[in-house]
């Protein structure tokens, strides 16, 4: 009783924010998936690319290549994409650093739209408490992976992600150098 209650309570309530759908009734086979990237003191932008199955890379592997060198990554997509009811969809976020210069962020907990269905996904993600640091004209990635629960209730899902950059001066002072992902 109290499963159906929970289900016929996510059937009734709408989304909001970020200008996605609500909730449907029928759901179709499809959910329209965004993942939003916004940057505060980073000037380079954030971009996803697929994940080729040949290359056999683990989901949460991190790494850094020179911007010269080729990628493990596939190609570059849009950050909304289509994902199936039920299946999962790997995903890499790549960061460039073009300068002279490292590169220091750090990302807060991703927050998704609409709330009310939060229990009917599971991302791998950014999300780790720790400083990312990208060296000079190098690439960074992670690969990332979706599951959707063949009971997902709604026709979208928008997940967003800020990325803070920081100077080294700022980790030094606020004694966060333990924090560097090694």
């Amino acid at each position: 009783m109290r499963k159906l209650i929970v289900v016929l309570f996510l059937m009734g309530v709408c989304g909001g924010g970020w200008a996605l759908g609500s909730v449907q009734r029928r759901p179709a086979k499809w959910v329209e998936v965004t993942l939003f990237f916004e940057t505060r003191n980073l000037k380079p932008g954030v971009r996803v690319r697929e994940v080729p199955v040949e290359r056999h890379l683990s989901i949460g592997e991190t790494g850094t290549l020179p911007l010269s060198a080729v990628t493990p990554l596939g190609r570059e997509i849009s950050p909304t994409f289509k994902v199936r009811r039920g299946d999962t969809q790997p995903f890499a976020v790549v960061v460039e650093n073009p300068g002279d210069e490292p590169l220091f962020f750090f990302v807060n907990q991703h927050s998704m739209k609409p709330e009310e269905i939060a229990m009917a996904y599971k991302i791998s993600c950014l999300c780790d408490s720790k400083i990312v640091v990208v060296p000079p004209r190098s690439r960074w990635y992670r690969i990332g992976n979706l599951s959707l629960s063949k009971y997902f209730p709604g026709d979208q899902l928008g997940l967003r992600h800020i990325l803070v950059g920081l100077t080294f001066n700022q980790i030094k002072e606020g004694k966060l150098e333990s924090l560097i992902n090694q």
